[in-house]
């Protein structure tokens, strides 16, 4: 499996509003900020700050591990993965 970063890229501006983590390689692709500023609109960066803070920290094997993780869990990102 390989993670298609352009699919993720071609989506950015629907990851910029998620309401919930976004794993760090996601994090890496979109514009950060925007997205930072949008859960403190929502009122949800208290609750994933900590985590947010954490993911930057992982390395690339535990990125990848929560990237797929992920995934699992949010069905309607399944064209960020590419099947070998």
């Amino acid at each position: 499996m390989e993670i298609n970063y352009s699919a993720i890229q071609n989506r950015s501006k629907e990851l910029e509003c998620f309401k919930g983590y976004l794993p760090s390689i996601i994090q890496m692709l979109i514009n950060y900020d925007n997205y930072l500023n949008f859960l403190r609109k929502e009122g949800l960066f208290d609750n994933l700050s900590i985590q947010l803070a954490k993911s930057r920290h992982y390395s690339r094997a535990k990125r990848e591990n929560e990237f797929m993780e992920w995934i699992k869990h949010n069905p309607q990102y399944k064209d960020f993965i590419v099947e070998d």
